[in-house]
């Protein structure tokens, strides 16, 4: 796959592509469908596969709450369209000057450059300053320029559509089953390992702490069953994400995982922390010998969940 950041790809302009436009933060079950549909009709076709997509999310430009937490990172971004085999992938900051192209600049400019001859989009789509560029829109640019367009249907699940939108606010409730339902697969969080202050190791329960993209959404604060991935191989665990109130001052959030049966250091080891249940809240317990207890019966209780 070709992969260009803010740069305008030099194609080969005699193969015409089938190209997907969205935010696609977390490639979610409704962007799945979108997808598929872009490789049928371009492998029917013999065009060339483009997703036209962003470093960042659209509504975070506007957005009051910063950083706004995405469900990609890019590099996950990138990964996930390496794995559908799309052949070229184009990302571009959303900044000011982005938000305020004409809806009928933005499709023209996109028509001329990239040689498009098929274009789909989800239901919900919007482009063009002020969001003034919808589906209906779209339909009318392509049939005055000449091209095929195809709007997706919402994917259902639970009677709603699957959005971002929903599976951030499911996340941030704690719900990774719902969460990894709509996504299609669990909820990770990827990172650097880097050393704490041992007070798992001191209460026996030896943690690793993850350093992550501060611009990736956690899920809610509390304890979890995690499959731990290593250097190619999966371990089980359990993950604390919080501000650890029984041991610290409570003034930054950590992400620290418990692997069972691991006893390697891994310090500046590359992990990924993959969600696969919430066991409770994070507690603040009297004394570290309560918070011991409490350990035990979490690991006890991953143990069971995993069938060990």
């Amino acid at each position: 796959m070709q992969v260009f950041i803010n740069a305008r790809p030099e194609l080969d302009g005699k193969q015409g592509i089938a190209a997907a436009l969205g935010t696609f933060d977390g490639l979610h079950l409704g962007h799945a469908a979108l997808i598929e549909e872009l490789k049928k009709v371009a492998a029917a076709e013999s065009l060339k596969t483009l997703v036209y997509t962003f470093t960042s999310v659209p509504s975070e430009l506007f957005s009051k709450r910063k950083p706004y937490l995405r469900l990609f990172t890019v590099d996950e971004k990138i990964q996930a369209f390496e794995k559908q085999g799309i052949d070229v992938l184009v990302l571009m900051d959303f900044d000011r000057h982005y938000a305020s192209i004409p809806e009928h600049d933005f499709i023209l400019e996109l028509k001329k450059y990239f040689n498009i001859e098929y274009l789909v989009v989800g239901y919900n789509f919007t482009y063009g300053k002020n969001a003034k560029g919808n589906p209906e829109t779209l339909l009318k640019e392509a049939a005055e320029y000449g091209f095929k367009a195809d709007i997706i249907e919402p994917v259902m699940f639970s009677g709603a559509p699957v959005s971002s939108s929903r599976i951030r606010e499911t996340l941030l409730s704690g719900d990774a089953g719902t969460a990894a339902a709509m996504l299609g697969c669990n909820y990770s969080v990827s990172g650097t390992v880097v050393e704490g202050r041992r007070v798992g190791r001191n209460l026996g329960f030896p943690t690793i702490n993850l350093k992550y993209d501060k611009g990736k959404l956690l899920p809610k604060n509390g304890v979890y069953v995690t499959r731990v991935k290593i250097n190619g191989a999966t371990h089980e665990g359990i993950t604390n994400i919080g501000l650890n109130p029984t041991v610290s001052d409570g003034s930054m959030v950590s992400l620290e995982t418990h692997i069972l049966d691991f006893h390697k250091v891994i310090y500046g080891e590359k992990v990924k922390v993959v969600f696969e249940k919430r066991l409770r809240d994070e507690i603040k317990f009297k004394n570290k010998e309560m918070l011991k207890e409490q350990i035990e019966k979490d690991v006890q209780a991953a143990a069971k969940y995993f069938e060990i």
